[in-house]
């Protein structure tokens, strides 16, 4: 899973599931609170690395799946080294990448909700992924491919 942190592009390549397998924004400051005992999961495993621009993007043979958001607020991604089940052919396990939508304060019967686009295309330059990004925030789609 490659994104944008720090000015430069990161790569969250998690050893386990639940290990560090979260980035949050890098305003992000909400602190989940969890009982004691709770169970492991992919939402408490916080990774020390944080994203500034609303995307992600994974390689998936000669093609490039770029997830994007038009906001930031309340959405932390997501990876699992082994959540999309595993290849007994090829002998190893297929990640998994998602993301979280966290509504820190909020109302019973209260609708909620984030805008995203998925974006599924032979692969290229890290330029033209985050002109992807800016095409779409700017209302335009169907770009050079």
């Amino acid at each position: 899973m490659y994104f944008r942190g720090g000015g430069l592009w990161q790569q969250l390549c998690t050893q386990r599931h639940n290990g560090e397998s979260t980035v949050r924004h890098r305003d992000d400051a909400l602190g989940l609170k969890f009982r004691p005992g709770f169970r492991d999961g992919l939402f408490k495993g916080l990774s020390p690395l944080r994203y500034d621009e609303p995307l992600f993007y994974g390689l998936f043979r000669k093609h490039v799946f770029i997830v994007m958001f038009e906001k930031p607020a309340g959405i932390r991604f997501t990876r699992s080294p082994s959540g999309g089940g595993v290849n007994k052919e090829r002998q190893t396990a297929n990640p998994a990448w998602d993301w979280q939508f966290l509504i820190p304060k909020y109302e019973v019967k209260s609708e909620y909700g984030f805008r995203a686009r998925v974006v599924y295309r032979e692969r290229c330059g890290r330029d033209k992924v985050l002109r992807e990004l800016r095409d779409w925030h700017r209302g335009r789609f169907g770009g050079e491919r």
